[in-house]
């Protein structure tokens, strides 16, 4: 079954070790009027995570990070669904797409992004995650 929901209902939560990198995204999503979170690797992103399990996340998710790496976040969220159902995730990062997908992780998104972006695409990916609906 899915469940309806409206932008309005999300956190946004930017992962990325580059703290220019976050300050830019938060800077671009001022517009949304959403609650921003925000963790410099997977580990900060994964206790945030949890704290919000009851709660809509749209997680910006860096791939190349220390601690724990963001392909590491996608496969602990794909193992446990339970905790990470309300999390749309999407996939901002430097590395190239086509070399994402051989990681066979793809499903286990929503969207990826390829840096540098245009801040009108980043807005639709966005407002298309939270327009999906979310799977209970």
């Amino acid at each position: 079954m899915t469940t309806s929901l409206r932008l309005a209902d999300f956190t946004i939560l930017i992962v990325d070790d580059d703290l220019i990198n976050r300050v830019i995204l938060k800077e671009l999503l001022e517009e949304l009027k959403l609650p921003i979170e925000e963790a410099k690797n997977g580990e900060e992103a994964l206790q945030i995570m949890i704290r919000l399990k009851n709660k809509p996340v749209i997680l910006l998710l860096d791939l190349n990070m220390p601690l724990l790496d963001g392909y590491e976040v996608i496969k602990v969220m794909s193992n446990d669904r339970d905790v990470y159902k309300k999390i749309k995730t999407i996939v901002v990062s430097g590395s190239l797409r086509s070399t994402f997908e051989k990681t066979g992780l793809s499903s286990h998104i929503t969207s990826y992004i390829e840096k540098p972006f245009d801040s009108d695409v980043l807005i639709q990916h966005i407002k298309n995650a939270a327009s999906d609906g979310l799977d209970n």
